[in-house]
């Protein structure tokens, strides 16, 4: 039973043609020497906080915190040797 006046509409949306639906966070493993350098800016030319980059740039508080100390300790933000890989 309708109430007086009052009107409800199903409307349903278009399909989407041509558009991929978002992949989410990026999950591509380790950050590129650019983007390494991308977060030592943010950090102390911005004075952006950790968790600000985080979401800026789509990783983790952690990854930030880690490259920002891995550059403070070193100057650099190479990533450290690990464990098992030659180096020649």
């Amino acid at each position: 039973m309708r109430k007086k006046g009052v009107w409800r509409k199903i409307v349903v949306a278009p399909p989407l043609v041509g558009i991929e639906p978002n992949p989410g966070p990026s999950g591509h493993g380790r950050l590129s020497r650019e983007e390494r350098w991308r977060v030592v800016h943010l950090a102390l030319e911005t004075h952006l906080s950790a968790r600000s980059i985080a979401r800026r740039m789509n990783i983790s508080r952690d990854t930030v915190s880690s490259t920002l100390k891995r550059y403070l300790e070193t100057g650099d933000v190479e990533e450290r040797e690990e464990a098992g890989e030659d180096v020649e």
